[in-house]
């Protein structure tokens, strides 16, 4: 019974971890949309690169447009 008490622990752990990741990596895309419009290239590029080791990759399509137009500039 302790053991699948832990188990159940550390698995909702790491859901949380992974949930506060996504939440950070939303946090990051919004930033590179603002740093995009007011023309700071320099940080809109360190952002969509922490989204994207946030979300270990690029998972949502509005990213990956986003960030294929950006650096088609």
């Amino acid at each position: 019974m302790r053991l699948l008490l832990t188990l159940l622990l550390l698995i909702f752990s790491f859901s949380i971890q992974a949930q506060d990741n996504k939440d950070l990596a939303r946090v990051y895309f919004n930033k590179a949309l603002k740093s995009f419009e007011a023309l700071d290239l320099e940080k809109t590029t360190k952002y969509l690169q922490k989204n994207k080791e946030l979300n270990n990759g690029i998972t949502q399509e509005k990213i990956a447009i986003f960030g294929s137009n950006f650096f088609m500039i």
